[in-house]
């Protein structure tokens, strides 16, 4: 079972967050399709898929360290936002996943 998960984090302008992001993804047991940040919008997106434990171990991981970082009083950037994570899109990339990833979310 394989899920695909695509966080978007409220910073882009923290090189050393996104490694520690990445370093995050890499501890746990998932594989990472795409980890970029964006400086204008000031935010970063992240993909990577696995199994409903892994993920949400990795998300865990990241989100301590998002958390505890970004300050969207003083936020700014050309897209909007809702919080240090924004959106965090969770998918079921086989339809018999679908309740997996629902529990997930």
């Amino acid at each position: 079972m394989r899920i695909l998960t695509v966080p978007n984090w409220s910073f882009g302008r923290g090189p050393s967050l996104l490694g520690s992001l990445k370093e995050a993804m890499a501890w746990a047991e998932v594989s990472v399709h795409y980890a970029a940040s964006d400086y204008d919008h000031n935010r970063t997106v992240t993909a990577f898929s696995g199994t409903p434990a892994a993920l949400e171990d990795a998300l865990i991981r990241m989100a301590e360290l998002v958390f505890g970082w970004v300050d969207l009083r003083g936020h700014d950037g050309v897209h909007p936002r809702v919080g240090a994570l924004d959106v965090c899109p969770i998918v079921a990339l086989d339809p018999d996943d679908l309740l997996e990833a629902k529990a997930l979310a």
